[in-house]
Formats: C-alpha cells, structure tokens, sequence
C-alpha cells in the first residue's frame, strides 16, 4: 500500500494523561503495523516509564531501543535526549510524522524540518483529539500553513460520522469483541480475572471524584439484581479510582451499618492494554474516563459512563453533550433524555449529587434499552473503518 517514502512514519507522543496519551498512540502504532506491516515505525515518547507500564518489553532507561510487534520491528525514542534524536533524524529525516494530539513538537525535530537547508518534502499529520462535535467532519483533512514549503501539515481527525476517519480497530480488541472465549482466556491467563455471565459485571475507571452518588445507586440496583437470582460484582481499577471509590464505600457502610452492600468487589491491578480491552466487551456497564476508553467503551456496545478529561469552565460538557445528541437518536426520547442529563451532570465534579443517585438508579433500571441502543452505535460507528487503515490510505496519496 505505501511505497518506499509513504513507509517512514514517526509518531510524536507527549504524555500529559498518565496512560491515556500512550495508550492511544500505542494502539494506533500496532493497528498500523496490522494493516500497514511494511510501514517503518519511529516513535517518541516524552515520558518511556508510562510507556513500560504499558508495555513490559519497553526499557524505560533507553535513549533507543529496538521493539517488535509481532514481525514488525519499530524504533523507540526517548522524546527528551536531544542528541540521540537529533543524530539519528537528521541523518534519517523525517518524512510522514504523526503528530497525535496536536502536541507540541520536540525543538530538535522543528531545528530539523525548518531546517534553512532541508530540501526534503515532510508531511505532519496532525491526528486530532476524538470528539463528537460537528466540527470534525469540517476539520478532517484540512490543511494547515507552517512556515516552510516543503514541510505540509494537514488535520486527521478521528470521530463518528464517515466524514472523519473513524476509530481505532485494533486486531486484539476487535477479537475480544468478536469471541468471549478470547477475551475470557485473555483475562484468565494474563490477570487471573474470571467475569461470569450469572453476574451483571460493572467496571469502575475514573478521574479522581467523590462516589457517593454511583456507591448508593449501585447499593439500590444490587436489591433489585438479587430479586432476580443475580448477583453484583464490580471490579475497581487501580490508581485514581481505587482510593476515592473506596471511600465511598467506608462512609456508606458506617452510615448504613450494612457491610454486605457491595460485597462482590475486585480491585484490579495494572491491567495490560489489551487484558483491559477484554474486560470492557465482557462487563455489563462502564464507567470510564479519558478519550481511549471512551473509543473501546462505545465499540464494545454496552452502558456506559464517560468522564471527560476536567477542564476549566467545566468546557468538557460541551464535548459530551456533542458525544450525546450522536447516541441519542439509537435510544427513546425519555431515555435518551435521562442518559444525557445523567452524562452531564456526572462531568459537573459533584455539583448535585443527589440528582446523580436518582440518574444513574433510572439509567441502570433501562440497562437492557441502553444495550440494544448502545450496540446500534457501536455497529455503526465500526462501520466507517478502522483509523489505521483510513490513515494509511491517505498517506499513500502523499506526494514527495
């Protein structure tokens, strides 16, 4: 698909989110290296400790290093040793580089394509934030003026519509998808987690919140699940989640003096990415928080909850109100209304926490609606092809 300088693709990632940063260009490097094996892959992490955590093979303490994906070998790059960068790039220039998130480019890499005697044609593609706001079908593949004519900059977006290039449709991913048995051998072998379907399996992974609301909605839905001979068992991510929902459950249980409530819990350790893929299509209902696992919450088809990376003026909403009124029309007008106003007043830090219980108690009575709804959205939004393979395809129309 690529010919000889198409293939020289550089990845710049400059990890501000913990994991959700590398995650995404993590799994878009594999995706591409699936659908693009002849590719060249040259990645730069700013932060390779958050990248090990990923990816156990990483070496953290490396300027360079080698890496193989399957058959598929790639160079690693440590974003902050400026004399290992520059050497190797400036004897191999750069000529494709994946700029994700719009993040700033390393000083040496600008000194390089800026370059008073490069003569070279570079491409920077810039892959954009994941959003469902209307502006990403206008923003797909609009180019971008830099200060050279021979470094062309362009706009990819990821996104929902077939006016954008799509999702990332990783092979590890989509199989766990595809086949329970997959992603239940994934879990067995690699986190020695079992997720039965006599439970109704909910994931916790947030930002740091207090849980008060989703502790006594859970504590409600758990009666109602016993009535119907089923059990509830929620399994609590490690980091940020881990402490504050933990704390939810300590203030419920002196209160209530009931220390059954909940009982069925499992807190998980670092999971590696493609384990956690697995647990997202086998569980019930999600609460996830960033870009990454919203992109696999909404593939995998079942409830869910996002929490949007805070920001100031609490600005996130208007990106899940965009993500909302997309869900919406897969769902009835009451539900669609309850699911929109629990999804926004959960990304409000806690502002009205009783109208969260009452929310999330109505979201969770109309699981099986969502279900059907949700899934509609996810066989949709598969549809429009996989981000990797979009990419690919419009970097194989560059010119040099």
């Amino acid at each position: 698909m690529l010919d000889e300088k198409q293939r020289d693709i550089t990845i710049l990632c400059q990890v501000v989110d913990n994991f959700g940063d590398i995650g995404f260009v993590y799994r878009l490097s594999r995706a591409i290296s699936e659908v693009c094996p002849e590719a060249k892959i040259r990645l730069v992490v700013s932060d390779l400790a958050s990248f090990a955590r990923l990816e156990p093979k990483i070496d953290a303490k490396k300027s360079k290093q080698d890496f193989a994906y399957n058959s598929v070998n790639w160079q690693i790059f440590d974003w902050n040793n400026t004399e290992v960068c520059k050497k190797e790039f400036e004897e191999n220039r750069p000529l494709v580089v994946l700029q994700c998130f719009q993040c700033e480019r390393p000083l040496w890499l600008d000194e390089i394509l800026f370059s008073a005697d490069n003569t070279h044609i570079s491409h920077i593609i810039n892959v954009e934030y994941l959003t469902a706001e209307d502006w990403a079908d206008e923003f797909h593949c609009l180019k971008s003026a830099t200060r050279s004519k021979n470094v062309k900059k362009v706009n990819f977006m990821p996104g929902f519509t077939d006016k954008t290039g799509g999702l990332v449709l990783d092979t590890s991913f989509m199989k766990s998808l595809a086949h329970k048995e997959y992603a239940r051998n994934l879990l067995k072998t690699q986190a020695d987690i079992e997720v039965y379907d006599t439970d109704f399996n909910v994931v916790i992974f947030s930002y740091e919140r207090d849980f008060s609301p989703i502790v006594r909605a859970l504590c409600t839905f758990e009666k109602q699940l016993q009535q119907d001979g089923k059990k509830l068992r929620i399994f609590v991510t490690d980091g940020k989640s881990k402490a504050s929902f933990q704390t939810a459950i300590d203030e419920l249980h002196e209160v209530s003096q009931n220390k059954q409530s909940l009982k069925n819990r499992v807190f998980l350790p670092f999971l590696p990415q493609s384990v956690w893929d697995a647990l997202l299509t086998l569980s019930d209902f999600n609460f996830v928080r960033g870009e990454d696992s919203l992109s696999r919450a909404v593939l995998a088809g079942k409830p869910f909850v996002w929490h949007a990376y805070p920001q100031e003026n609490e600005w996130q909403t208007v990106k899940v109100k965009a993500l909302m009124q997309r869900i919406s029309s897969y769902l009835r007008k009451e539900t669609a209304f309850l699911y929109n106003e629990l999804m926004i007043e959960y990304n409000k830090d806690n502002t009205n926490n009783e109208k969260q219980e009452a929310l999330l108690e109505k979201i969770f009575s109309r699981c099986d609606e969502l279900k059907k709804g949700l899934a509609d959205f996810a066989e949709e939004t598969i549809s429009i092809g996989n981000l990797a393979e979009n990419l690919c395809i419009f970097i194989s129309h560059l010119q040099f």
